[in-house]
């Protein structure tokens, strides 16, 4: 969070003289005053040019008195900084949390706020004590209109960087022609490869309501195909297979079904990439937390994990594919490429 105790208050923190769940407290409200603060456009206004609590309280139609306590806390939270009687954003909120800047998770953000902490606590309890969940995350999406919206503008703006990065490293071999997306949702994916690759064209599979953002159908090199990949057949002989970000939406046995199914769309020699979350622990706190909350998230969502890449091979080894390369994305921290090829 961007509230950093000063000296004292970290001593008192770590000597445990002082309630540190009170940070959580403060972090767990910072977040949901930051998000909305997004959804008013209170950062984009800012980012213009300085604005005082009565502009912009105008420009957001909101309360005066309330705007202005509202940034006071964001002020106190690092999103923004006081400069006489207007305010800035940080250099924080200008880098992260402005739509108009590349690489922004303010898309992230909002469907964190009014999609998931609407669904954790209902269903934390229930499935701790249950041991299975109520109701996974996509069809809890499908009860509602615009949920699926959210959602997807949120997956499509979180995919441009590792899109790039991906399609970089995993090194398509020139004579490939065929690529197939699975779970390609908005199709950044199959755009950075195609970018890369000008002779290839790229199969983007997924199910209806996860392909309302998906790229234009007009372009010659994109093939849109709505299906399950879990019962539906994508086709067969392609040359490279991608499943990003995927597999922790579902259990092993699916998983190990969901990579066989994908397998056995590639023709001989092709290439199968897996792209995820890891739940590997390392030395990074923050990136090792996250993956936990992420788990913790699975586990009462979606009934899945982030799985260990050792389960990840295994299933590609089951499904006929020798593994060749491993690569953990710098632009996505905790998040893994294995790549694998069909011997079959």
């Amino acid at each position: 969070m961007p509230i950093i105790p000063n000296l004292v208050e970290r001593w008192a923190l770590r000597h445990n003289k002082a309630p540190g769940i009170m940070l959580d407290l403060l972090g767990a409200n910072a977040f949901h005053s930051a998000a909305l603060a997004i959804d008013l456009g209170v950062f984009e206004h800012i980012g213009a040019g300085e604005k005082n609590p009565a502009e912009l309280a105008r420009l957001t139609g909101c309360d005066p008195e309330g705007m202005r306590r509202l940034l006071e806390f964001l002020a106190a939270a690092g999103y923004v900084q006081k400069k006489g009687a207007n305010y800035a954003n940080t250099s924080l909120t200008n880098h992260w949390l402005l739509k108009s800047k590349p690489g922004n998770i303010a898309n992230f953000i909002h469907m964190w706020n009014s999609l998931l902490t609407e669904t954790w606590p209902e269903n934390l309890e229930y499935a701790l004590r249950n041991g299975s969940i109520r109701i996974h995350l996509h069809d809890w999406m499908s009860l509602k209109p615009g949920r699926w919206a959210i959602f997807n503008e949120s997956m499509a703006a979180m995919a441009a960087g590792p899109a790039e990065e991906i399609a970089t490293r995993v090194g398509l071999s020139p004579d490939a022609r065929r690529f197939l997306d699975i779970g390609g949702n908005h199709g950044q994916y199959s755009a950075a490869f195609c970018r890369k690759n000008p002779q290839l064209v790229a199969t983007i599979f997924d199910v209806p309501d996860a392909l309302e953002y998906a790229i234009a159908t007009n372009n010659p090199q994109f093939d849109i195909r709505a299906g399950d990949i879990r019962k539906d057949d994508p086709g067969s002989g392609y040359d490279a297979v991608l499943v990003s970000n995927l597999i922790h939406y579902f259990g092993p046995e699916e998983c190990q079904a969901i990579i066989k199914r994908a397998a056995g769309a590639l023709a001989p020699g092709g290439m199968i990439v897996i792209s995820d979350q890891v739940g590997s622990s390392n030395n990074r706190p923050l990136v090792d937390a996250f993956l936990h909350m992420m788990s913790l998230h699975y586990f009462i969502m979606t009934g899945s994990n982030a799985y260990a890449p050792g389960a990840i091979v295994s299933w590609l080894e089951a499904a006929g594919c020798k593994v060749v390369r491993k690569i953990k994305l710098r632009s996505a921290p905790g998040q893994m490429l294995i790549i694998g090829e069909r011997t079959g």
